[in-house]
């Protein structure tokens, strides 16, 4: 029977699919680790833009006080950019409220200013002898206190 010889591959061509076989491995990962970082820093960024309009929402309290009527009116003025109120606390209890600018208005909770716009927030509340008001947007929160006039 003749002897078959066993034949090997050579050095060189062990070396070299040993390499090409690295950096596929290493081109596949690296794509998988770049596709990540572009979506981490995609939705980053977009996190960084919510954060950077609600950080620029300003609202501020011109007035507050308790007509005769036992109708409760806060003056409110907005910055730069529009402001969605979200609720408003008297007594740190949630109120229903309207809210109102020229001739808009409607339910306070939800409400959206425009930018430099000053608005009246307006809440049935009795003749308390004090009233401490708190209005949330998403940039924050202010408080007023406010008393019965007239």
């Amino acid at each position: 029977m003749a002897e078959k010889r066993l034949r090997a591959v050579s050095e060189l061509v062990s070396a070299s699919l040993l390499v090409l076989i690295a950096i596929t491995v290493g081109s596949i990962v690296a794509l998988i680790i770049l596709g990540n970082l572009q979506s981490g820093l995609q939705s980053l960024s977009q996190e960084n833009l919510r954060a950077e309009i609600e950080a620029k929402e300003a609202l501020s309290i011109d007035a507050a006080y308790i007509d005769p009527n036992g109708v409760l009116h806060v003056v409110i003025s907005t910055g730069g950019f529009p402001v969605t109120l979200q609720a408003v606390y008297i007594n740190n209890t949630l109120w229903s409220c309207t809210a109102g600018y020229n001739a808009v208005s409607g339910s306070a909770q939800g409400f959206t200013i425009p930018p430099y716009t000053l608005a009246v927030v307006s809440c049935n509340v009795g003749l308390p002898p004090i009233a401490y008001v708190k209005i949330v947007y998403p940039g924050g929160e202010i408080f007023a206190v406010a008393s019965p006039v007239g």
